[in-house]
């Protein structure tokens, strides 16, 4: 498949094929923590299966998932806008639009939310 396919849109889906998830199936009282976010799985319209590319829109006051472990797979979280809290074990870190976090595979990581008056 070509990059121009790849991109090409489609009704229900984004210029990038990935139809949009509204969650990722937590069960109560979990999946209330999560509510309203959108989650479109970028990487999927190129057959990936060792990195997952996943744009995730997350209301004011939003939460992008719960805590989780990933024991195959690095994760890299890019906030192109917002001002989203970074939670880790750590403790909290404001981040800005533009900023960036990466954690290795095996260690715990972290939950994203959304405080800024806008959606992110």
């Amino acid at each position: 498949m070509g990059l121009s396919e790849a991109v090409k849109p489609t009704r229900g889906r984004s210029r990038f094929g990935a139809s949009s998830r509204a969650g990722r199936g937590y069960p109560e009282p979990f999946a209330a923590r999560v509510a309203g976010r959108e989650r479109r799985a970028l990487g999927d319209a190129f057959g990936l299966a060792n990195f997952g590319v996943n744009l995730t829109r997350l209301p004011p006051g939003g939460m992008s998932a719960l805590r989780h472990t990933h024991m195959r797979e690095d994760e890299f979280n890019l906030h192109p806008r917002g001002e989203p809290i970074l939670v880790t074990n750590a403790g909290e870190t404001p981040l800005r639009a533009g900023m960036c976090a990466g954690f290795k595979r095996a260690r715990a990581t972290p939950t994203t939310s959304s405080t800024a008056p806008g959606a992110m």
